[in-house]
């Protein structure tokens, strides 16, 4: 079932007569709801302890069904596939020492940018046909994906970490993480470990067997303006406010002088001036790249915004959003960091919930770059 279905389903534990799952379709939100019978009437417990038993038999419902997201019920701890999904998105342990951490934290090292290329990443999957790990499938003889779409092609990266994780989580816990979950912790991480906000990432996405290269080519792009931008996300069931926020994920990371070549010679939207020199000397080839944000290039902060009100957006698509009346207030209201955080995170989550895949919709690839 993909969320943006408006339907409800029930499906009951054959298995454990006291388990009812709900998967409740509302504002392009699935919850899944555990209702213990027999314990303590009809409550809710999702915050006490199932008998190890319970934990076992629901966890195994949970894999034939493949329901999203999967709530962390403290009960399910110490079922050996259970503790493989929480040490993937490190949920158990305050979120330290998780496999996707681990790893993104690696590639930093060696990467400064590995962070905001695997935010990038994620946005560019969620945006194409919902979130299912197309974007990381690798073109065949009959088969097309959507690496070599003009928004990808030679600028997306981190494709060498998502593909180290599945590997060892393929060893670890076979067909239990899907790619796409991946992308997703991988993401929030990358933010993380900039020193952005943190939010617990919604599990149990399951991968496509199909790619979009016409859809890729769609993306939003670097000369859009406030409107487009507006339009485009209003398609995906995104409002401003998360455009906005999103946005400001431009925070950190690098792009490409071509990308924002007509920057240099337009004052519209303005540039200030400085900066235009700046830029000038900086792009002697239009391949040279330049970071998005002058400021704090490493820091996932609220120093966009900041460059937003100085007229020192990089891309036509960012100073735009600080001149149009639609978005304007929103750039003023995001130099605020708590403001800034709360909407990231919020939008973040709306985002990973777009054409989810479950049930028996997709697969979970054992190797990311090709179906199975």
């Amino acid at each position: 079932m993909r969320k943006s279905e408006s339907n409800v389903c029930y499906l009951t534990d054959q298995l454990l007569k006291r388990a009812t799952f709900s998967c409740l379709t509302a504002v392009s939100a699935c919850s899944v709801e555990l209702q213990l019978r027999g314990l303590s009437g009809s409550k809710t417990r999702s915050e006490e302890t199932l008998p190890l038993h319970a934990a076992h038999q629901v966890n195994e419902l949970y894999l034939q069904v493949g329901q999203f997201p999967l709530k962390d019920e403290p009960g399910w701890r110490n079922d050996t596939r259970r503790q493989c999904r929480a040490s993937v998105s490190g949920r158990h342990s305050d979120h330290n020492g998780s496999t996707v951490r681990s790893a993104v934290s690696n590639a930093l090292q060696s990467d400064p940018r590995a962070g905001a290329k695997l935010l990038r990443m994620f946005f560019h999957d969620c945006f194409v046909q919902g979130c299912d790990a197309s974007v990381l499938l690798d073109d065949t003889a009959t088969f097309r994906g959507e690496k070599t779409a003009a928004p990808n092609a030679n600028s997306l990266g981190g494709f060498n970490v998502i593909n180290s994780v599945k590997a060892s989580l393929e060893i670890a816990c076979p067909r239990t993480v899907s790619c796409a979950d991946i992308v997703a912790i991988a993401a929030r991480d990358g933010v993380v470990l900039a020193g952005g906000p943190t939010w617990e990432v919604e599990v149990g996405r399951r991968d496509s067997t199909t790619a979009s290269l016409s859809e890729a080519n769609n993306l939003p792009g670097p000369s859009w303006t406030a409107a487009q931008q507006i339009r485009a996300f209003q398609a995906k069931g995104l409002n401003t406010n998360d455009l906005v926020a999103l946005s400001g994920a431009h925070t950190f990371g690098k792009a490409s002088c071509n990308l924002f070549q007509n920057r240099l010679s337009s004052s519209d939207p303005p540039m200030d001036a400085t900066f235009r020199s700046t830029l000038q000397s900086s792009c002697g080839t239009p391949s040279a790249t330049v970071d998005l944000d002058q400021g704090t290039p490493v820091t996932f902060d609220t120093q966009y915004y900041t460059n937003l009100q100085m007229n020192r957006g990089l891309l036509t698509s960012d100073q735009t959003l600080a001149s149009s009346s639609q978005t304007s207030r929103l750039v003023n209201t995001f130099t605020s960091q708590s403001a800034f955080f709360n909407q990231f995170t919020k939008s973040m989550l709306k985002l990973g919930r777009l054409g989810v895949l479950t049930g028996n919709q997709g697969q979970i690839r054992n190797i990311c770059g090709k179906v199975n």
